[in-house]
């Protein structure tokens, strides 16, 4: 059997020659441009003209971070809210408070079940309880009851 020209499955073949060649294609111009970026970045880091620039730049953001955090600072504290800085170090605070009364609470569960121990076997049997007696009336300052 030959195949019929242009009848199913025909197309096939071709497809999958134009999608090689696409991929061909393609990864050829990736190259291509990879090595133009490589060959662009190389030039403008050997310029001392542009790396002195972008450090400038880098130098002036930084500054103005700086002052930026020291101008919201200030206003936090002039509407007597904390900061970052602040929140942070109560956090820490908490966390180490928290250790602390972890490990007490641990110290005293330790020390409490000998004592609880202890007393259990040296408790004595409860007596049942009298009743109160019943109150005279008071005198008054004549010797006579109220």
């Amino acid at each position: 059997m030959f195949p019929i020209p242009g009848g199913v499955g025909a197309g096939r073949g071709r497809r999958r020659a134009v999608a090689s060649r696409s991929k061909a294609l393609v990864k050829r111009v990736m190259e291509v441009g990879e090595a133009q970026i490589d060959r662009v970045v190389g030039q403008l880091l050997a310029n001392e003209r542009f790396v002195g620039a972008v450090q400038g730049v880098v130098a002036g953001s930084l500054a103005a971070k700086g002052s930026l955090d020291k101008s919201l600072r200030s206003a936090l504290a002039t509407m007597n809210l904390p900061s970052t800085a602040d929140v942070e170090e109560l956090g820490r605070r908490l966390d180490r408070m928290e250790r602390v009364l972890a490990e007490l609470d641990e110290k005293l569960s330790r020390l409490e079940a000998p004592a609880k121990a202890t007393k259990a076997r040296t408790a004595k049997p409860e007596a049942p309880k009298k009743k109160p007696a019943a109150r005279k009336p008071a005198k008054r300052a004549g010797g006579e009851p109220e």
